[in-house]
Formats: C-alpha cells, sequence, structure tokens
C-alpha cells in the first residue's frame, strides 16, 4: 500500500556549493588507507581526520591526512595527486568517508571544497551526476 503525499520537496540544490576553492583527484584505495591509518589516533566520540591541501606546480601537489589523540599519538599520511587552487584543509568524520570510499566504483575520486567550514563535495571520477555532501567538523 503507498499514499501520495502532496507538498513541495524542499530545494536542496540550494545547500549544494558551485564554486571551490580547492579541488584534489586521489586514487580511492590510497585514500583508503590513509584515512584507516589515521582513524586509529582519532578522538573517540569525533572521529576526526584533518585534510590539509598543498598545491605546488603545474596541477600536481599533495594532501596530508592526519590525525592525533593526546592519548595515543599521531599518524600522517602524505598522498600525491591533481591538487588544483589554493592551500586549504578540512576536519572531516573518516567514519562518513569511509562509508562513501566503501561504495564509490570509480579508480580515482575527487575532493572539492570552499574552506573549512562549509560543506565539501566529493565524486568518483567518471560519474560527476553522482556526488556526496559531507560536512566538516567545526571545532
Amino acid at each position: 500500500i503507498s499514499k501520495l503525499i502532496h507538498g513541495t520537496f524542499p530545494d536542496y540544490e540550494n545547500i549544494i556549493p558551485k564554486n571551490f576553492s580547492s579541488s584534489i583527484i586521489l586514487e580511492r584505495d590510497e585514500v583508503i588507507k590513509a584515512v584507516r591509518a589515521a582513524s586509529l589516533f582519532s578522538k573517540g566520540g569525533l572521529y576526526d581526520v584533518l585534510f590539509r591541501i598543498l598545491p605546488k606546480d603545474q596541477g600536481k601537489g599533495e594532501v596530508e591526512i592526519l590525525s592525533s589523540n593526546t592519548l595515543l599519538g599521531e599518524n600522517s599520511v602524505v598522498l600525491e595527486g591533481e591538487v588544483r587552487g589554493v592551500e586549504n584543509s578540512i576536519l572531516l568524520n573518516y567514519q562518513y568517508l569511509i562509508d562513501w570510499l566503501q561504495v564509490i566504483d570509480s579508480e580515482k575520486i575527487m575532493i572539492q571544497l570552499i574552506d573549512s567550514t562549509t560543506a565539501c563535495l566529493l565524486r568518483g571520477l567518471g560519474r560527476e551526476n553522482e556526488y556526496y555532501l559531507l560536512m566538516p567538523i567545526l571545532e
């Protein structure tokens, strides 16, 4: 049994960012390994992992994925990839990120962001019509 509900659906397209200050393309499997390693040192209950974007010359750059815990220590992994835009960083919940990374069937992923306080957009390369909006953790 189903029932048609009358009403207007919220305009979700208004919360999806259109312009970004930083964009990175990385290998999906490398990101999964780096995030899992960093997750071991994240703060309990917060599940935080910091992405630090460091652009270099001609579209190349590095992304440092790190976490630290005063009781356990810290972890930092640097991945090389295509980086466009400005130096940036964002603190993400690794559980939500891993959930998306495990189901996307693209070898490379794109992460686009404005700054550390706005949602970032995640996509699989070649799958531009599918995206994942992930809100940052605000400190």
